[in-house]
């Protein structure tokens, strides 16, 4: 586990085949604004890989795309560590996808507890062996 809460390029998931491997294969969740895709594989040297998307065609001025991928990263940097804890004590590798299907810029108060509910859910997850 990282000692600090910095998100590495490690940490990212930007790989096309990873990408599209996760999106044909990886199984799916809904908690507004969010859809989450998420896929549990066997250990691997990054335990956690994700990425934020946010589609021109829910928001359509790039400053306001940029200002929800900045807030979902700063909330995700500070709540990761329970995804952390969970993956080492169960020899697992997560890769996960954030997609903002909101119309609207939500402020950091109102996307904070949808984070936590969903890195909460992914705990469960690896927890129970999906």
């Amino acid at each position: 586990m990282p000692s600090s809460l910095t998100l590495r390029k490690s940490e990212r998931l930007y790989l096309r085949n990873a990408i599209d491997a996760l999106f044909s294969s990886g199984e799916k969740m809904f908690v507004f604004p969010f859809k989450v895709l998420w896929k549990v594989s066997e250990a691997s040297e990054n335990p956690l890989s994700w990425m934020i998307s946010v589609p021109k065609r829910n928001i359509k001025k790039a400053c306001r795309r940029n200002l929800i991928k900045r807030r979902t990263r700063e909330i995700y940097r500070t709540h990761k560590s329970l995804l952390y804890q969970s993956l080492e004590g169960h020899s697992r590798s997560l890769q996960v996808a954030f997609i903002y299907c909101g119309k609207d810029v939500m402020t950091f108060r109102e996307l904070e507890p949808k984070i936590q509910i969903i890195l909460n859910e992914l705990v469960k997850l690896v927890e129970k062996g999906a």
